[in-house]
């Protein structure tokens, strides 16, 4: 995944400990846009993206892709709702 800055600020109020503790471990270095890259271990797609939803724009799914494709979809359902 990829995290914002503004998505690690909050990263206490969205993930449990655990999820903290392995998001932190293993972020690289800031890009010049403040972004880092992580690896979150999910119990499940399905959790994961209920989880990884209220992130919204500020955090991009990587893989595994089967992840990504269900929180795009959720995603355009999200648009097509509020879109009105």
């Amino acid at each position: 995944m990829r995290l914002s800055p503004i998505a690690l600020e909050h990263l206490d109020h969205t993930l449990d400990a655990y999820a903290r503790m392995k998001v932190r471990e293993t972020a690289s270095e800031p890009d010049d846009a403040g972004w880092v890259h992580a690896t979150l271990p999910v119990e499940s797609i399905g959790i994961a993206r209920w989880e990884l939803l209220g992130f919204g724009a500020e955090m991009e799914v990587l893989e595994p892709l089967e992840l990504r494709a269900a929180i795009a979809e959720q995603a355009g359902k999200m648009v097509a709702l509020y879109g009105r």
